[in-house]
């Protein structure tokens, strides 16, 4: 009627489990390898270039259209609307960048490429796609409804 004691492997395999449970994050510093890290991170690097030649392409675009330019009535009217819309592509351009300045920081911690809603590694698929992702696509469509 005493106390049952546990094998040393039985109790090394619960505290493994309980450290996977309370701290999700280290059961996930192996799922990417190096070389995937180094692809990812050379992909973010070129996506930074690409997107601070579009925002410097933009800016341009965005300019103001001068009251004294020889543009007729409707002409500048179209001229209006293109630059609206251009000045909220500049801003999704400038917001992306932000990200992915973001991604390129985070690339090397442990966290990188975990949801940041579920804890759940985010498929590398996406990430090649989109590498500043934060979340996995069942957590981005939950917080998109």
């Amino acid at each position: 009627m005493g106390f049952k004691k546990e094998p040393l492997f039985n109790q090394s395999v619960k505290f493994i489990e309980v450290i996977f449970q309370k701290a999700p994050i280290f059961r996930y510093n192996i799922f990417m390898d190096k070389d995937s890290k180094d692809l990812l991170k050379k992909q973010i690097e070129d996506e930074i270039s690409s997107a601070t030649r579009q925002i410097e392409a933009l800016e341009e675009k965005t300019k103001p259209i001068s009251p004294d330019c020889s543009l007729g009535r409707l002409t500048r009217l179209e001229a209006m609307g293109e630059s609206h819309v251009a000045n909220k592509t500049l801003d999704n351009a400038r917001l992306r960048l932000t990200r992915l300045k973001n991604a390129l920081q985070r690339i090397d911690t442990p966290s990188f490429g975990i949801c940041i809603d579920c804890d759940e590694p985010i498929d590398i698929n996406r990430l090649k796609l989109r590498p500043e992702s934060v979340r996995c696509v069942a957590c981005e469509n939950e917080q998109n409804r």
